[in-house]
């Protein structure tokens, strides 16, 4: 049984495959695992692989990430490799409906706009996100993000994927900036 996908339905053959090529690397990763992976065609014919690791070892996973994501794109060439944390997205509380028994207030990093926040952060790791704008127009609004110029270098070839990325997990238009 593997141990680096734990998850609680049937395994897709893709995430058996990045499990299996996971405990082959070097890494050492063996203390370290993934929720989901998945496999998501882009509208411009980019492919990206997709993967989910849970909130509790997400500092574990960080530390380590720059270089499983290298290993990863040299295995699966032509896509570019994310991982995000697997969150949980609560519906708003409707006024004058009866909370289920046991359950407080909506914790607040369980809603819409932080797990989408968060997942922003995730797919730009390892630059920080240092500023927003959003510009409202008539066809929609988008989001201006500055990003910490530290990662530049690294990041630059991939945002055009981040956005298309991060459109279709949110339906939001993202565009970047390197800040100074």
């Amino acid at each position: 049984e593997m141990s680096m996908l734990r998850k609680k339905t049937d395994p897709i053959p893709f995430e058996l495959e990045i499990g299996k090529f996971l405990e082959k690397t070097e890494l050492g990763l063996g203390h370290l695992y993934f929720n989901s992976a998945k496999e998501i065609d882009l509208p411009d014919g980019k492919k990206v692989a997709l993967i989910y690791f849970p909130m509790p070892i997400m500092a574990e996973w960080k530390k380590v990430l720059t270089k499983v994501i290298n290993e990863l794109e040299k295995k699966l060439q032509q896509r570019t490799v994310f991982f995000i944390g697997n969150r949980t997205i609560l519906k708003k509380e409707k006024r004058g409906c009866f909370k289920p028994k046991g359950l407080q207030k909506r914790p607040r990093n369980r809603t819409l706009t932080s797990v989408y926040e968060a997942t922003l952060a995730d797919l730009v790791h390892p630059a920080l996100i240092v500023g927003k704008r959003t510009t409202y127009t008539p066809s929609g609004s988008y989001q201006r993000v500055f990003l910490s110029k530290t990662h530049q270098t690294a990041l630059e070839s991939k945002l055009e994927t981040i956005s298309a990325l991060y459109s279709k997990l949110t339906r939001r238009t993202v565009f970047f900036t390197f800040d100074n």
